[in-house]
């Protein structure tokens, strides 16, 4: 078997410079994390669960700040109530709305990631309001309506910066080597120049 020196050869379908997809060979994992896609995907991801902390740590706090009770303390079951970490699971949820946002819609970057902020704000306010209301009747809980509106909307604000921030992401920081990078920056670099 004849062996060719052309560097040609040595470049796989996926431009990774002779390092096999499937991540084979004799490199040592250490090796193959020092790939720069790993190292371009690792920093990517770490953005979005940062947003997504960011998020859900500012509901928290908005949360805290308001104080507007949602269920009867009085009531028994109000101290295990599962609504308070639906703004978390949101948060994780909403930037990753955000990063398809970012994505696909063919707009400038502003509108983006306003899309991205108003959608999930709107989304996680009625989802946390439905929650709770439906979480009662299955439960003969007593709502404080008022506070639930309030730690809706407040949940909703803190979210909205998660999705805000995966949009961002998306489109700043994404690996160059995604399809949809690709696609938002010839669609995004089309509208920009009209």
């Amino acid at each position: 078997m004849e062996q060719s020196n052309n560097a040609d050869d040595q470049v796989d379908s996926t431009g990774n410079d002779g390092v096999p997809s499937n991540g084979g060979g004799d490199e040592s994992i250490v090796d193959l994390a020092q790939q720069p896609i790993v190292k371009q995907w690792t920093k990517f991801v770490t953005i979005l669960f940062a947003f997504a902390g960011v998020g859900a740590g500012l509901t928290v706090i908005l949360r805290d700040v308001v104080d507007q009770p949602i269920i009867d303390s009085n009531t028994a079951g109000a101290l295990t109530f599962p609504g308070v970490d639906l703004p978390i699971v949101a948060a994780i949820v909403a930037v990753f709305i955000g990063v398809y946002l970012g994505w696909n819609l063919q707009t400038d970057d502003q509108t983006a990631y306003l899309a991205g902020a108003i959608s999930v704000f709107a989304g996680t306010t009625v989802s946390i309001l439905l929650f709770v209301i439906f979480y009662s009747v299955a439960t003969d809980l007593s709502i404080d309506f008022g506070g639930l509106i309030v730690s809706s909307i407040v949940s909703g604000l803190g979210v909205s910066v998660a999705a805000a921030g995966g949009a961002w992401a998306s489109r700043n920081t994404a690996p160059e080597t995604t399809e949809s990078q690709q696609t938002v920056e010839s669609q995004h670099g089309a509208q920009t120049s009209d």
